[in-house]
């Protein structure tokens, strides 16, 4: 997020890392901040293996680094197919503050991991594009009733045909 000249100011206390001008991680003490230097060093910000330490370290779940790290390595390979795909299985996953994309397969085992990590009393908000239009679906805190059926809607409206090997 952007922040206020007043608000940066605020956060020069905790220990931060800036990558290129384009955004800065403050973190909570010098440890954990060298532990993620560690993790990064040496590694190709463009490989699949950093794309997924950067995703933990800012709280995404697992399978969502993976799919986003797969994407970035496949968009190297055939944009134009990586996003088709792409635009074919994704949905927009929003809960306490952590926006990101997620297969529709993985909606179900990312959303518990939100709710196990995250416990707080706030709508998760699954968004897919159907025809060009945004669908939203609210899901509530702990539902898992309305978890199953957001997660049928999504593929409903993707098209998504599960595979089972």
């Amino acid at each position: 997020m952007k922040l206020t000249a007043a608000q940066v100011y605020e956060l020069r206390v905790y220990p931060q890392y800036e990558d290129n001008d384009e955004f800065t991680l403050y973190f909570c003490d010098e440890g954990l901040k060298q532990q993620f230097l560690n993790s990064i060093a040496g590694k190709d910000r463009t490989s699949s293996e950093y794309i997924k330490l950067f995703g933990d370290v800012l709280g995404y779940p697992p399978k969502a680094t993976a799919f986003f790290a797969d994407y970035q390595v496949k968009r190297k390979q055939n944009m134009k197919e990586a996003s088709r795909y792409f635009q074919s299985v994704k949905v927009n996953m929003l809960y306490c503050g952590v926006q990101f994309m997620s297969h529709v397969e993985n909606i179900e085992e990312n959303t518990l991991w939100l709710w196990e990590r995250y416990r707080h009393n706030s709508p998760l908000k699954l968004k897919v594009f159907y025809e060009e239009e945004p669908v939203q679906i609210v899901v509530h805190y702990r539902d898992f009733d309305e978890l199953k059926y957001g997660t049928e809607q999504c593929a409903q409206f993707l098209h998504f045909k599960p595979v089972y090997t």
